[in-house]
């Protein structure tokens, strides 16, 4: 296989053709890759700030089952695999798991590419090559330039459940990056799903603010008695 750099933007997952049926473990492992952190940030998990390194992930084991469309069990034994291969490492918590891509820059970093250093492909060393004996084909991206397209408020707001502190959100959604931005929207639904029945759902900006989309849901269920004095909001079975 020829050595380069095709430049894939994270906006593959959107597409159709990406979670329409069971993940293969060479999706599932780009999968991971994708979802990696490109910046160190801070995680917000249960009232507790979990630190999360550039090249690593917060992602709970219910999670990728769900995404995947893998069973726990295929789930656990596929990171192992990656573990067992020098690919990435794991480290579980009672909440969810850490899980670290081993040499992402080598993955990203485009100013280190060059015929003395070149990246490593699903854990293994590729040979060293001299520039002159680069592929020179246009499909090769050797700069990783990639056209962003910047995701916009209203994109979100237009998903978000309820329509409340507009401006507030707005504010706070100028000041995410274009990652987390992506996270907030494609979190919608998965937050939807740890809201109990006859709880409302927080402001926008709350959400934006708290990084709810980080929330791995409750098994607790409020009593009937709770559930009659909670008014059900409409905005929760609100079709968006």
């Amino acid at each position: 296989m020829s050595v380069g750099w095709v430049s894939i933007h994270r906006s593959i997952t959107d597409h159709p053709f990406w979670g329409c049926e069971k993940f293969t473990k060479a999706q599932a492992w780009m999968d991971l890759i994708i979802n990696a952190n490109h910046k160190d940030n801070k995680v917000l998990i249960k009232n507790t700030f979990i630190e999360v390194k550039r090249g690593s992930q917060i992602r709970s084991m219910v999670t990728l089952s769900e995404l995947w469309r893998w069973d726990r069990k295929t789930v656990k034994k596929f990171l192992v695999l990656l573990e067992s291969e020098g690919m990435i490492l794991t480290k579980s918590t009672q909440q969810t798991t850490h899980i670290t891509i081993c040499n992402y820059c080598k993955y990203q970093d485009k100013d280190k590419i060059s015929g003395q250093q070149l990246p490593q492909q699903l854990g293994q060393h590729l040979p060293q090559q001299s520039p002159s004996n680069f592929p020179t084909n246009n499909n090769v991206n050797n700069d990783n330039n990639v056209n962003k397209k910047e995701i916009s408020f209203d994109d979100f707001y237009k998903k978000y459940p309820i329509k409340k502190s507009k401006e507030q959100a707005k504010k706070k959604w100028k000041s995410l990056s274009e990652e987390k931005k992506k996270l907030a929207i494609d979190g919608i639904e998965k937050y939807k799903s740890t809201v109990s029945v006859g709880i409302s759902f927080v402001h926008p900006s709350t959400y934006l603010n708290q990084e709810r989309w980080t929330d791995e849901g409750t098994t607790e269920k409020p009593s009937n008695q709770q559930a009659a004095n909670q008014p059900i909001s409409a905005a929760r079975f609100k079709r968006i």
